[in-house]
């Protein structure tokens, strides 16, 4: 069990660097760089996009529809960053030996608040 919740923590570790290297990336670097988690976030936003503004559309419609593509794309990447984030560090508590409910409200305090949860050990 050990050498489970040991790998288990190296992926929740993993998850919250990949987060945190995709925000820098997209936010603070100058230039384009390679970023997978922004990229599927876009190509999978692109996809709902793309199916609503099907071709039976008239071209206004669809511009229309396509013109709110890369604004809701932006606003999910922040969201889904959190989230990774969150979700790495619940793995992370509950490979430390948490319950997962209890790792979830940690995690949550520690990352969303001031971390008002009290510490049960």
């Amino acid at each position: 069990m050990v050498v489970v919740r040991t790998v288990v923590f190296i992926a929740g570790l993993a998850l919250v660097a990949w987060a945190l290297r995709s925000a820098v990336e997209t936010v603070i670097l100058p230039r384009s760089a390679q970023n997978t988690l922004a990229r599927m976030v876009f190509r999978s936003t692109g996809r709902v996009f793309r199916f609503l503004a099907n071709e039976r559309r008239d071209f206004a419609t669809r511009d229309r529809i396509m013109d709110l593509y890369a604004r809701v794309s932006l606003l999910l990447l922040p969201a889904v960053w959190v989230t990774t984030v969150l979700f790495g560090y619940l793995v992370m508590f509950w490979a430390l030996g948490r319950t997962v409910s209890d790792a979830f409200f940690v995690s949550g305090s520690s990352l969303l608040t001031l971390g008002f949860a009290r510490s049960t050990r």
